[in-house]
This record gives structure tokens, sequence and C-alpha cells, in this order.
């Protein structure tokens, strides 16, 4: 074989990764759709968090952070801007004080809560201070810039809320790669993709490797494809992004959102089988019944080993996700010089 043949047979290769980590993307995003992970996740935190006095129920409960969402729904994001503002007014109103408030009556407001563990309320009181002490410095320099003390210390609160839902998405994709490892076996078991297996058949097979080559190239190139790739890279991007916010859906939009997810599992699985490889048991199991007089014992068993360390490598292959795949199949495919043609000149 070449040195095009052999990187052929790498893209072909690449490319049944993709598509199987496609469908294991699809299926973890309907068990987070059906089981509102997300949501749960950050409800966790929030009652972990603000469990003194039953804070973290209030908070849920605030008009600024409940409407987010449909009724009866629970947000999977809260911007920072909702969160602090909500906090602020909670603290605000807990003895009975009025709706808007200057910095002074926050502090005040502050210092005599019930409601805030003691370590984060003695930072937002540090944060006042802090706001406090900058105002009357830039008054005593006579600068012509004016600071807003109460937005200092918003700002402030909202970088450390920032900060703690990283965190929290880095619980939750934790969570998720877990969750990644099972559906990655259990597809690659099921489909039995065997990389041992499929590389001796691209190998000995140039029409199909020729095929897979072709199709690859389209798939780097097709709309749907990359709207795809994007949709899961942003995914990815809201679970440690707390300026974005989803917007809760009733049961029927989720269902249907579910519903598609079925539908483009329906055309990757399609689309493996359009494309002609020794995918499922059944091609397995006939290769055996064909050379059963020809095979002693130790070569079942050798048989046997091959499978499960071939199934083993595309395991853990599809288990590094469809953006990565999609990368280096970019990377690949513009390397053999398939990619997409320059647009003509005018």
């Amino acid at each position: 074989m070449t040195g095009l043949g052999f990187l052929d047979l790498v893209i072909g290769i690449i490319f049944i990764y993709f598509l199987l980590s496609i469908v294991v993307s699809i299926l973890l995003e309907i068990r987070s759709k059906s089981l509102s992970l997300r949501a749960h996740n950050l409800e966790a935190w929030l009652k972990d968090t603000f469990e003194k006095e039953g804070l973290a129920d209030k908070l849920l409960d605030h008009d600024l952070i409940k409407t987010l969402v449909k009724k009866g729904r629970k947000p999977a994001y809260i911007p920072d801007q909702n969160f602090v503002d909500a906090l602020f007014d909670i603290v605000n109103q807990e003895d009975g004080n009025g709706v808007t408030y200057t910095v002074n009556e926050i502090k005040g407001a502050f210092e005599k809560s019930q409601l805030l563990p003691n370590d984060l309320k003695r930072n937002i009181l540090q944060q006042i201070t802090e706001a406090e002490t900058k105002a009357q410095n830039y008054i005593k320099a006579k600068k012509d810039e004016v600071i807003d003390e109460l937005l200092e210390v918003k700002k402030g609160v909202g970088d450390w809320f920032d900060n703690c839902m990283i965190r929290v998405g880095g619980t939750y994709r934790n969570m998720q790669q877990k969750w990644l490892l099972v559906f990655s076996f259990t597809v690659v078991f099921l489909f039995n993709a065997d990389t041992i297996t499929l590389s001796k058949y691209l190998y000995n097979n140039k029409d199909v490797r020729d095929a897979l080559v072709e199709q690859a190239s389209r798939s780097t190139q097709d709309s749907l494809t990359v709207a795809f790739y994007e949709q899961v890279m942003e995914r990815s991007a809201l679970a440690q992004n707390t300026d974005s916010v989803v917007i809760g859906q009733d049961g029927m939009v989720l269902i249907n959102e579910i519903k598609g997810s079925v539908s483009n599992l329906k055309e990757v699985n399609a689309e493996l089988k359009a494309l002609s490889l020794p995918l499922g048991w059944d091609s397995f199991v006939l290769s055996l019944k064909k050379s059963k007089d020809d095979l002693g014992f130790w070569n079942y068993v050798l048989i046997f080993l091959m499978k499960i360390v071939g199934l083993v490598i595309t395991g853990f292959a599809v288990s590094m996700g469809s953006p990565f795949w999609f990368d280096i199949l970019n990377k690949l495919v513009n390397l053999k010089g398939t990619g997409g043609k320059p647009a003509p000149k005018k």
C-alpha cells in the first residue's frame, strides 16, 4: 500500500469513529434532556451552597430567576446579573425593607442577614467596603469618572458566581464523561465496530476505502454535519459559560426535541449501513460458521481475543467525542487535498 493509500485507510477509520461518536453524542443529549440533568446539577449546587434558612429555594422561586423558564420547570443556567439582583433583593427584604436600596442600606441588610453563609457574607461586606474606598479615592483625586459603588459590588459578586459556575460545569462534564464511556462501549458493541477487522477490510477493499474517503470529504463540507458539530461545541461551552441562559421548554417542546434526536440517530444508522462495512454481529457469526472446520481451539481463542482488543480500541476512540474526530478528519481531508474547493474568481 502506498503512502496515499495508507492515508485513505486512516481517514476511513477516523470517519467511522466520527459517525459512531455522533451516535453517542445524540444518546447523551437524549438522556440529558429527558432527565433535565443540567437543571438538577445547578439546583444541587444552589442547595448545597445556600442551604441556610432555605435561601436556595427562595432564589429559585424569585421572579428574576423563575421567569427564565416555563412554569413548573427549573433553569439549567442563570445569568450572573439575574442571580446577583435576586440575592440582593431577598437580603434587602429580609427585615421588611423597601424594594429599592442604596449601597449603605444594602450593607446594613447584609450585616443583619441570617440567610447567607458567614464566609460569603464577609466577602460581600468586604467588597462593599472596597467599593466605598475606591469611590472616596476618586473624589479626593478629583477625577471626572464617577464610581457607582453598588454596581461595583454587584460586579464582584457576579464574578464570584461566574467562577462557581465554572466549577459546576466541571462537575457536570465529569458526570457526563462516565456516561460517555458507557454509551461509547455500548454503541461499539452493538455495532460490532472492531477497529482491527475494519482496518483489514478497508486495507483489502480499495473501492470501499475510496468510497469511504469520498463520503468523509463530503461530510466535512456538509452544512448539516457542520451545524451538528457547532451545536455540540455550543453545548460544551454553555456548560462552563454563565453569561448564557437556556430558556426551559414545556413538555411538548422537550418531547419534540427528543424525537428530533432520535430522527438524527436513525439517519446516522442508515448512513453506516449504506457504507457496506463489516458492522454488526451477523457477518462475524457467518464468518465463524464458514471456517469452523478449519479452525482449532486456539485459533478460536485468538479470534475472540483480537475481537475484544478491536472493540476496546474503538470504544476508547469513540469516547473522545465527535468534535475531536471532526477536527482531525478536517485536517486529514485537507492534507489529502480533497477539502472544499476555493471559490471561483469573479
